[in-house]
């Protein structure tokens, strides 16, 4: 992801953002990733533990909406929401 798209890798790292897992559709690409905050620590595991994991998405046809957020996914991290 960094050779192709420098600002994505940019603006992870701005974050505290670690990618574990991206999954590509058409137009997006869903970056997971978990940030260096041990306060949400608790809370991120009860979200992904319902499916719900934090995400940077990024719209390879638009950049200017790519964004981070909260998406759903299934047991085998396929997004559906």
């Amino acid at each position: 992801m960094k050779a192709n798209h420098p600002n994505v890798a940019k603006e992870l790292e701005e974050r505290g953002a670690y990618a574990y897992c991206a999954l590509r559709t058409k137009e997006l690409v869903s970056i997971l990733v978990v940030l260096d905050d041990t306060d949400r620590y608790q809370a991120d595991i009860e979200s992904a533990q319902e499916g719900y994991v934090y995400a940077y998405v990024y719209n390879i046809t638009r950049p200017e909406y790519s964004e981070f957020g909260t998406i759903k996914v299934d047991k085998k991290l396929n997004r559906i929401a």
